[in-house]
């Protein structure tokens, strides 16, 4: 089985009360590695938020509970962070992080202020690339 990766980058499309209410731009890409990457920028908001979405939810899996579970273990420590590292670094930066499993996707997402977004995207990455799925956790 062939596992399709979506990175959904941008600006979080949120309207102040009372703000203009503009289009937002919205740019597809694919990447050599053949992750598909949307970019919804709406330009003045400063948010920023990243999702990364992988075809692997629940009706893909082979043992029932394994996307679940290998959502619930992700944000619970990597290779160089414990998850209160993790969670204190999130929380310092006025932002949030959250991982989920549903039939279609396994799903982690960074939302912060736009001017931390390269610092989100670090442990974005850290939480998918380097996760440890801690046996005490299980």
């Amino acid at each position: 089985m062939r596992m399709a990766l979506f990175l959904l980058t941008g600006v979080l499309l949120m309207a102040a009360s009372g703000a203009e209410k503009k289009p937002f731009e919205l740019q597809k890409r694919e990447l050599p590695n053949g992750l598909k990457v949307i970019v919804a920028q709406k330009p003045g908001l400063p948010i920023f938020q990243a999702i990364l979405a992988v075809k692997s939810g629940a009706l893909y899996e082979e043992k029932p509970g394994a996307a679940y579970l290998t959502a619930r273990l992700l944000d619970k420590g990597t290779e160089t962070r414990t998850a209160q590292e993790i969670a204190d670094e999130i929380e310092g930066l006025g932002g949030s992080l959250g991982v989920s499993a549903n039939r279609y996707t396994i799903q982690a997402s960074v939302s912060l202020l736009s001017d931390y977004a390269e610092k989100g995207m670090e442990i974005l990455s850290d939480v998918v690339l380097h996760p440890t799925f801690p046996q005490e956790e299980v």
